[in-house]
């Protein structure tokens, strides 16, 4: 086609030389007669752009087939209703023709070019292959030992798989590491500044989210949100755990948060297993961090990287010492027992026992 409209643009550039040497030949020979010539060259001109009109739409009829000339009329209909277009190409990857859908304008480009996506299925490393043209989402497969090329318009199954993967429930637990231990000995005011602090950061982290959530015990959350959110604050990197720790230091309070997140599960009652497993591994690793657990069994981890936090408060250890000494002085005897196959720190805690009851008879006995 292109060689052909070189050929026409050089006998037109022909055609005008011819013209504009008799015009000047009639203006030096024949001035009068002048007239005519012009009258003459536009009639030709007229004859000359009508049988190329003509030629070019004969030439373009000629080409243009319809999928009903390619598969047969039985197959336009449906390849219609299900969004089918269709690509034709020579052994060397030429584009030769494609349906209504596509730009004409790919005609005899190579499909490597215009579709190098395709080339995947060519050389038969995929029998279907996914690409985007025009803002469309396209399923490509390719006839076998043909040069046929179908493209299924996939957008909205696209869209659809999208929307179910962003909107899949993902199951959490948000754990306030050693709240128990440290509320244990507070006193009321202390927890309850605590509780406004601590528990409220978390529950406004969860509401600006728009998460779900639910206090299920007095150091748990239960949440329930889906994958868009989850991909959400994980590009946040869970900044809620920074903002617990710092919250907590500013009350000399030993908290942390760790969270447990359930995903691509086929039932709630998996989502919540999974969910309580990944807890017990972010404990297992000290707390203070996020662990995902995921269907095939991939476990994802955020933090964890911070010094571990002393988990006891100095108001319970205290506490924890008075109530040592008051049960060593109501004792006429003291027992020491370790537990069974002793370490260095059993056998320790066991000598730091014996010599505060020794001290402690000695302060009696000495009163």
């Amino acid at each position: 086609m292109i060689k052909k409209f070189e050929m026409l643009k050089t006998q037109l550039l022909i055609i005008a030389f011819v013209e504009v040497a008799l015009i000047v030949v009639f203006q030096l020979a024949f001035p009068d007669n002048l007239y005519i010539l012009q009258y003459i060259i536009i009639l030709v001109n007229l004859i000359i752009i009508g049988v190329m009109f003509y030629t070019t739409v004969s030439s373009t009829q000629s080409r243009v087939l319809k999928v009903s000339d390619l598969l047969g009329y039985e197959a336009q209909d449906a390849f219609e209703y299900g969004k089918i277009s269709v690509v034709t190409i020579t052994d060397d990857g030429t584009i030769t023709w494609v349906s209504e859908n596509f730009e004409e304008s790919d005609i005899g480009k190579n499909i490597r070019t215009a579709y190098p996506e395709v080339m995947k299925l060519i050389n038969g490393k995929e029998k279907f292959v996914r690409l985007t043209i025009k803002n469309k989402e396209y399923e490509a497969t390719i006839r076998n030992n043909d040069n046929i090329i179908f493209f299924k318009d996939v957008s909205r199954l696209t869209e659809l798989e999208r929307n179910n993967r962003n909107n899949s429930v993902v199951l959490g637990i948000a754990y306030l590491d050693n709240y128990e231990e440290t509320t244990q000995y507070e006193e009321e005011q202390v927890i309850a500044l605590i509780d406004m602090n601590i528990r409220q950061a978390v529950v406004r982290w969860a509401d600006r989210h728009k998460m779900y959530i639910r206090r299920i015990r007095s150091d748990r959350y239960l949440l329930v949100l889906n994958e868009e959110i989850l991909q959400e604050i994980t590009q946040e990197r869970f900044t809620i755990l920074h903002e617990i720790r710092k919250e907590a230091a500013k009350m000399d309070a030993s908290i942390t948060l760790s969270l447990a997140f359930a995903r691509q599960a086929e039932s709630f009652r998996e989502l919540e297993d999974m969910s309580n497993r990944a807890l017990e591994l972010a404990q297992g690793r000290g707390g203070d961090q996020v662990v995902i657990n995921t269907k095939d069994g991939e476990m994802t981890y955020f933090g964890g990287s911070t010094e571990a936090v002393e988990k006891r408060s100095k108001v319970r250890v205290r506490v924890m010492a008075q109530n040592l000494g008051d049960v060593i002085n109501n004792s006429t005897e003291v027992l020491i027992v370790g537990h069974r196959m002793m370490d260095f720190d059993c056998f320790g805690s066991a000598l730091g026992v014996a010599a505060i009851a020794k001290f402690m008879a000695n302060v009696l006995q000495s009163s």
